[in-house]
């Protein structure tokens, strides 16, 4: 099936008017302007398919619009989602100073071990307090560990280390 249509020669628009018949389109075609560039004697009818025939090119032609729409879907999504989980500066800095805090904490643990007498009983507190006085560090931490009686006495253990993480002064302190 197929439809008569006007097309300009010189914008080569195909105006959306359909004539039932050849002669009635060539007559309106010497007459009219085109509406897009205004000119007139551009104009001719035309017959034009409804629908453009199916072939294997088209096939293909379809399938990779696909495959680029859904490649560029992905890259676009994947750009947001980076830009979205992406930390910021003030987030990049927190997370740095925690792993600085919890280096600290681990120097100061082993320093109070050391003044344990049964370091292989020592169980830490999760929580743990760092201070920065203007000399360096300052690390609170509890431990619970065992006495030469065998009980479970909870301490306080309080590190003074340097910014580079050199232990100046450990001390423990029994807490009830």
């Amino acid at each position: 099936m197929s439809a008569i249509k006007l097309h300009c020669s010189h914008c080569c628009r195909l105006h959306s008017k359909r004539y039932r018949d050849m002669l009635q389109a060539q007559n309106e075609a010497r007459s009219m302007a085109c509406e897009n560039c205004q000119r007139t004697s551009c104009l001719e009818a035309i017959e034009v398919p409804d629908s453009p025939p199916a072939s294997a090119g088209s096939d293909i032609t379809e399938s990779t619009f696909t495959a680029i729409t859904i490649i560029a879907i992905f890259t676009i999504f994947g750009g947001l989602l980076y830009g979205c989980l992406r930390d910021s500066p003030e987030e990049k800095a927190a997370k740095a100073q925690s792993r600085k805090e919890a280096g600290y904490t681990v120097i100061c643990q082993k320093a109070l071990k050391r003044l344990l007498i049964h370091p292989s009983t020592a169980d830490f507190d999760w929580g743990y307090k760092v201070a920065y006085p203007e000399h360096g560090v300052s690390v609170r931490v509890g431990v619970t560990a065992s006495n030469s009686f065998g009980l479970a006495i909870h301490h306080t253990g309080v590190c003074d280390l340097t910014v580079n993480g050199t232990v100046t002064d450990a001390r423990l302190f029994e807490t009830r």
